[in-house]
Parts: C-alpha cells; structure tokens; sequence
C-alpha cells in the first residue's frame, strides 16, 4: 500500500476531498507507516482545499491594490 504513496499525495493534492477519503481508508491500517501516508494525505488536501484559496485571494488583493495605486498615480498633477 505504501509503495503508491506518491501516487495518493498526487491525488490528494488534485482532488482535495479525496485525500479526506484517502486518510480515512488508510488510517485505519495497523501500519504505521501506512497510517502515516494517510495522515500525510489529509494535510495534503487540507493544505490544498484551505491554503490554496487563502494565497489565490492574497494575489487578487494584492492585483486590487496595485491596480488603485496606479490609478490614483495617474490622477496625480506632474506624473505624466
């Protein structure tokens, strides 16, 4: 089971809820290494499904805020 572990993070890193079904159906497993993998695939799709859209809307605050500075530069006398 560990030896596609790669292939579970890449899923969990994908198709976020997934890697919530992923967590579950390995965490249950008496390895602990395998509980591991599991555990490792939740963050992943937790770290996607929350910290993705947190740095996405970063950016576009940041574009935002850009966009208004140049536009109150432009109003500006003598920044022709």
């Amino acid at each position: 089971m560990t030896s596609y572990r790669w292939g579970w993070y890449g899923l969990s890193a994908v198709v976020p809820f997934a890697g919530i079904f992923i967590a579950l159906f390995l965490y249950d497993q008496d390895s602990r290494e395998v509980r591991r993998v599991g555990r490792n695939c939740l963050m992943a799709g937790f770290l996607v499904w929350v910290v993705l859209p947190l740095i996405i809307i970063a950016c576009l605050l940041a574009m935002g805020a850009l966009f208004a500075l140049s536009f109150v530069a432009d109003m500006l006398p003598g920044t022709n």
